[in-house]
């Protein structure tokens, strides 16, 4: 989905995703044994693993180029997404969403989160 830089979305996102054998929502999970190592390695080391996240960038970008945009500005979501609060796009561009993981252990992810982005109005607080 492309967004527009300065305009208002709302998040809604539905159904679970798993982190090797471990199922969780949007929110993602905190994290346990080993992973406590790893947590810096994240896309975004802040959030909980598997939290979802975004980045903006151009349309048909390719790997290099989204990991690139993912290191310097990825986008938390975790409040949003939970408490229904509207997400204000930081620039133009086309919309990708991913897990909160250490890129390596993409392999071992299934499942999918149904995500809904509505553009808002000014008007509209977003709130449901």
């Amino acid at each position: 989905m492309d967004v527009t830089g300065g305009r208002r979305y709302a998040l809604a996102a539905a159904r679970t995703w798993r982190d090797w054998f471990i199922v969780t929502d949007a929110q993602g999970y905190a994290s346990r044994g080993l992973q406590r190592w790893f947590e810096r390695r994240r896309l975004c080391p802040d959030q909980p693993w598997f939290a979802l996240c975004g980045v903006i960038a151009a349309a048909g970008a390719d790997d290099g180029a989204l990991r690139a945009a993912v290191r310097a500005h990825a986008l938390p979501w975790t409040r949003e997404t939970r408490d229904g609060e509207p997400w204000r796009a930081p620039g133009d561009g086309r919309l990708y969403v991913f897990p909160n993981d250490v890129y390596a252990a993409f392999w071992n992810n299934s499942g999918q989160l149904d995500l809904v982005v509505t553009e808002l109005a000014e008007t509209d607080t977003g709130a449901g």
